[in-house]
């Protein structure tokens, strides 16, 4: 086989294999967001997730017991969140995947 071809397939059959994470917080719900912690903030109790589907940083408040969650927890975070009515986010359930 050569080189072009071979290059040719293993990328068709990577496509295929990756998991497509970018639709992740649509496939979610609508109080879902999903993406890696960036940062916490323990002061103004709140984190920031950089999310999966749209690449832009979004900043949640939350509990003390989330924030203690989310500081020993690795891998993406699926974020269940409520809309206050100041327009900030305040997550309401974290997980861990």
């Amino acid at each position: 086989m050569n080189v072009k071809r071979f290059f040719t397939l293993s990328l068709i059959m990577g496509s295929l294999l990756i998991p497509h994470v970018s639709s992740a917080c649509s496939a979610a719900g609508p109080s879902t967001h999903v993406g890696k912690v960036v940062t916490i903030d323990a002061a103004a109790k709140s984190f920031t997730i950089l999310d999966a589907e749209t690449l832009s940083p979004i900043r949640f408040f939350a509990t003390d017991d989330i924030l203690t969650q989310i500081r020993d927890s690795e891998g993406t975070a699926f974020v269940d969140f409520e809309k206050r009515s100041d327009d900030t986010l305040a997550a309401t359930n974290v997980v861990f995947k």
